[in-house]
């Protein structure tokens, strides 16, 4: 959504630009009645309706003929100011600035680099025709008033820095925007990466990264009990709801210096970093209660549902793997013992 309300917000931009070619066309047609220059009223007469006619039809498919029809017109422009009014027109600007606008355009419209180079052979073509251009005024154009004459030169560079600002300024918040949706890009595939799509929790991969961190810490395993009759009895759409529902339940009694994440398919694994083992057996008796209390209705269809778990610490065992190993036989051992119950190592140092 992020990304087409920016593709909508540039192409409406661009679109602007199209139109303000048309006033500019209609600003120089009034300077040109005042300088008598019969040739260029009716040229600009021509593009004023032509790019409000451009402005019309501007689209993202359209956008790179739009620019090329552009880059053609302005810099045929700049060619007849410089034949009829003379090189100090000022025409040598537009030549200029077409072409850094050529590229600037680039940016945003999604076409090969070759396309805007053989674009930019007109306007190269002109900015020398122009540079070297010592002819007198064609067909004898004679300027009327000196005044008026010198207000166009200095308009043309206004016009000319004018819409090269424009564009540099919408190329830089383009930029600025596609760094931002880069950054949220990024950010999404890291969380992706480091959290379960169900749940939201941290996945494995998380809590084995957050394990290193830790040299004192007792673990909690635990799954939900019969869980394979619930998907078999409900379908698997119930399950996953199931499994968020728990979650849910659980957060609201964790602290919020353990880690709660998601082992695999209906295990989850709580860390308890440098907890004592008191505090850690009412939370776990609290955990295991608060589920099998909520009612889980999903549907209209009401589950009962209980957890069963286990918990060890490393005064257990050498490593993390072989802490939750010992803490998921703790849980088979309460699930042999008639499920929805917390079983305990016997020895813990957080005492």
């Amino acid at each position: 959504m992020k990304s087409t309300n920016k593709g909508s917000w540039f192409l409406k931009s661009n679109k602007l630009l199209v139109l303000l070619l048309s006033f500019v066309h209609l600003f120089f047609l009034v300077q040109f009645v005042f300088l008598r220059c019969k040739v260029l009223i009716l040229y600009n007469l021509i593009s004023t309706i032509l790019y409000v006619f451009l402005t019309i039809i501007y689209n993202e498919k359209s956008g790179f003929v739009v620019l090329a029809i552009a880059s053609t017109e302005i810099s045929l422009y700049a060619a007849l100011l410089t034949v009829f009014l003379g090189s100090e027109s000022g025409s040598i600007y537009f030549s200029f600035g077409m072409l850094a606008a050529v590229f600037l355009f680039s940016v945003n419209l999604r076409e090969p680099l070759y396309k805007y180079i053989i674009m930019a052979f007109p306007c190269i073509f002109v900015t020398f025709f122009v540079f070297f251009w010592k002819g007198n005024p064609f067909l004898g154009t004679k300027i009327q008033t000196e005044t008026w004459y010198t207000f166009h030169r200095f308009s043309t560079l206004i016009v000319s820095i004018s819409a090269l600002l424009y564009l540099c300024i919408n190329v830089h918040l383009q930029q600025a925007a596609t760094n931002k949706e880069n950054e949220e890009f990024i950010y999404q595939l890291k969380f992706l990466s480091n959290h379960d799509t169900l749940t939201g929790l941290p996945n494995r991969r998380m809590i084995l990264e957050r394990v290193k961190t830790l040299k004192k810490y007792s673990v909690a395993i635990f799954d939900v009990d019969d869980f394979k009759k619930i998907n078999d009895s409900y379908g698997h759409e119930i399950g996953d709801k199931v499994l968020c529902g728990i979650v849910n339940c659980i957060l609201k009694e964790l602290q919020s210096e353990t880690l709660f994440g998601r082992w695999g398919g209906e295990e989850f694994l709580i860390i308890f970093p440098d907890v004592e083992r008191k505090e850690i057996k009412t939370l776990m008796n609290s955990v295991v209660k608060a589920v099998e209390n909520e009612k889980f209705v999903f549907d209209g269809i009401n589950v009962n549902v209980t957890v069963t778990a286990g918990v060890a610490d490393t005064t257990s065992a050498d490593n993390f793997d072989e802490v939750v190993a010992f803490a998921d036989s703790l849980m088979y051992r309460g699930k042999l013992a008639g499920k929805n119950q917390v079983v305990f190592s016997k020895k813990s140092f957080l005492l």
